[in-house]
C-alpha cells in the first residue's frame, strides 16, 4: 500500500515537474498520464486514486519506491551536469560517450528536474525519424501523430523558437538505423543557435561515427562537424566515486566498502560499475533485514 508520505513525495516531485514542463497539460503529453489525474494529485483530490496509479506516476517521474536510492555527486557526474548545463545555457551541440553503469540517468533525471524547457528522447534500435521526432514532440507537452518529417521538424522548431535556453537530449542514439541518427544533421540545421543539443551514446556510438568517417560514408562528415569535430568523454566513475555513493547509503565500515568495491570493478580494476554497486548494497541490506 502506498502511505501517505509516498503520496505527498509523489505529488511534489510531480509539481515541480509540471512547473519545468512549462504546465500540467504539457507534463500530461510527456508522462502519458491523464491531465485528470494530475489534476487530482496536485489538487489534493486523490482518494479514489488506486496504488497501481501512483505507481506509474512514481515510475514516470523516475521515483524508486522500493528503496530509497541516494546518490552522492561524482566525477562523472559533474562532468555530464556541466556539458549539459553549457549546452542549455550557450546553444551548442555535444557528443557524450558514456561509459554503461556511470550514473548517467541519475544525472539526466536531476537535470531535467532542476531544469526548464529540457526535452528527452531515449532512442530504441527500430526508432525511425518520425518516431524520433514524435517521442522530441511528445517530451515538449505536444502529441502528435503526423508522420511527415518535415511537418514533425517544423512544429519542433516552432516551439523551440519561443522558448529560453532550451536543450534537446537524444540519448542511446548508437541505437538507430542511419536514416534516423542522419535526420539530427536537419534537426541542428533548423535550431542552430536556437537551442543546445546533447547526442549521448556507449564508446558504440563514437565508432560507429569514426568508421563511416574512415570509409568516407555519406553523411557521417556532416554529423560529426556539427559536433564540433570530437565527442566529450565521460570518465567512468572510480573507486573514490564508488566509496562516496557507499556512504551516503549507509555503508560505513572500510573492509565493507573495499569489498564491494572490490566486487564492483569493471575491466578496468580502478574504474566502478554503479549498478553493481547499487546491487551489492541492496543485497547487503537484505542480510541485515533492513
Amino acid at each position: 500500500m502506498i502511505d501517505n508520505t509516498t503520496k505527498q513525495t509523489i505529488i511534489q516531485e510531480l509539481s515541480n515537474y509540471c512547473v519545468n514542463a512549462g504546465s500540467a497539460n504539457k507534463a500530461q503529453a510527456s508522462l502519458r498520464i491523464s491531465g485528470a489525474t494530475i489534476s487530482k494529485m496536485l489538487n489534493d483530490k486523490h482518494g479514489d486514486i488506486a496504488d497501481d496509479m501512483w505507481r506509474k506516476m512514481a515510475n514516470a517521474l523516475g521515483i524508486k519506491l522500493d528503496e530509497q536510492w541516494i546518490h552522492a555527486d561524482t566525477e562523472p557526474t559533474k562532468a555530464l551536469s556541466e556539458i549539459f548545463n553549457d549546452s542549455r545555457k550557450y546553444a551548442e551541440t555535444y557528443g557524450i560517450i558514456c561509459q554503461p553503469g556511470g550514473g548517467k540517468t541519475h544525472t539526466l533525471n536531476n537535470f531535467r528536474k532542476q531544469n526548464e524547457n529540457v526535452f528527452y528522447v531515449k532512442c530504441k534500435r527500430h526508432t525511425s525519424e518520425s518516431e524520433m521526432l514524435q517521442e522530441l514532440l511528445r517530451s515538449m507537452g505536444k502529441n502528435h501523430t503526423m508522420r511527415s518529417i518535415n511537418a514533425l521538424l517544423n512544429e519542433v522548431v516552432r516551439i523551440i523558437e519561443r522558448l529560453e535556453s532550451p536543450v534537446i537530449i537524444i540519448d542511446e542514439l548508437e541505437k538507430v538505423p542511419n536514416n534516423t541518427l542522419f535526420n539530427i544533421i536537419d534537426l541542428y540545421n533548423e535550431v542552430e543557435d536556437k537551442c543546445g543539443i546533447c547526442l549521448i551514446g556507449t564508446p558504440n556510438l563514437k565508432k560507429r561515427i569514426v568508421d563511416g568517417l574512415q570509409r568516407t560514408k555519406m553523411c557521417y562528415n556532416e554529423l560529426y562537424s556539427r559536433l564540433g569535430g570530437r565527442f566529450a568523454e565521460i570518465p567512468s566513475p572510480s573507486r573514490a566515486d564508488g566509496a562516496a555513493v557507499l556512504r551516503a547509503n549507509g555503508i560505513t565500515d572500510l573492509f565493507e566498502i573495499n569489498t564491494i568495491l572490490n566486487d564492483s570493478c569493471t575491466v578496468d580494476e580502478n574504474s566502478i560499475d554503479m549498478r553493481r554497486i547499487k546491487r551489492l548494497v541492496h543485497k547487503e541490506n537484505l542480510l541485515k533485514g533492513k
